[in-house]
């Protein structure tokens, strides 16, 4: 197991896998608070894939030798830490898709980052002109909320990956980069049923249908957790 303050002090490239999908129904991004050299906080944003995530090149070592979030997150196990050597096959196989998948998340953020300063900025007295996308995230709870409804229990990614390729083809690039950076005990047997009757594009048409075979070779289903409910009192 790599030791973060060894590597830290030697120097090395911080690779981190982002594991909150072991905790919770579904992976989510986690935000590292990070101080620079002023002292100021600065959000470094871990995409939800099973790809490693450098830190290092974001934020100086001696940054993140002082960042007690990223110490936590790591005895929290919600943060692995992956060496260089593993980190980078990863992120060069298959022509380069990690780093395909890390890239499209980052530019997902800048929004965020946005918020973020505007908010710093309000504190500080700066006045701010409306943003039309400010209520864009609420919106988007809303809409994973009615799907959670339906009768199928699909993960809501899936759900918009094929919602989206649906409105716009031209998008299935974007979407296959998106679906291949999942964790894959994120896409259940019934997301892979999904996908194959919700979207034609052939190349992810091909992935779902061999993922499905693959595994009932196996004899290893991949089904959703049920969610739990509360018991009326």
């Amino acid at each position: 197991m790599p030791n973060i303050q060894q590597m830290l002090d030697d120097g090395q490239r911080i690779f981190v896998r982002n594991r909150t999908g072991r905790f919770q129904d579904k992976q989510g991004v986690w935000i590292l608070q990070v101080r620079d050299r002023d002292g100021n906080g600065r959000p470094i944003e871990i995409p939800a894939t099973r790809f490693p995530f450098e830190l290092t090149g974001r934020m100086p070592h001696s940054a993140l030798a002082e960042c007690q979030d990223l110490y936590d997150a790591l005895d929290r196990r919600c943060l692995e830490l992956v060496d260089e050597e593993t980190a980078l096959a990863e992120l060069n196989a298959d022509g380069g898709l990690g780093h395909q998948v890390i890239n499209q998340n980052v530019r997902r953020f800048q929004p965020t980052r946005r918020k973020i300063a505007n908010v710093q900025d309000a504190a500080n007295g700066v006045e701010q002109e409306p943003d039309p996308n400010e209520f864009a995230d609420s919106e988007e709870e809303e809409i994973v909320q009615m799907l959670d409804k339906d009768e199928l229990d699909i993960n809501p990614k899936i759900r918009q990956i094929c919602e989206d390729i649906a409105q716009d083809e031209e998008v299935w690039e974007e979407k296959w980069i998106e679906l291949r950076g999942m964790e894959p005990e994120e896409i259940s047997d019934d997301d892979l049923g999904y996908l194959m009757t919700q979207v034609g594009n052939k190349r992810i048409l091909e992935w779902a249908k061999s993922e499905l075979a693959s595994r009932q070779d196996e004899e290893k289903p991949i089904r959703r957790k049920k969610r739990r409910t509360r018991k009326k009192k």
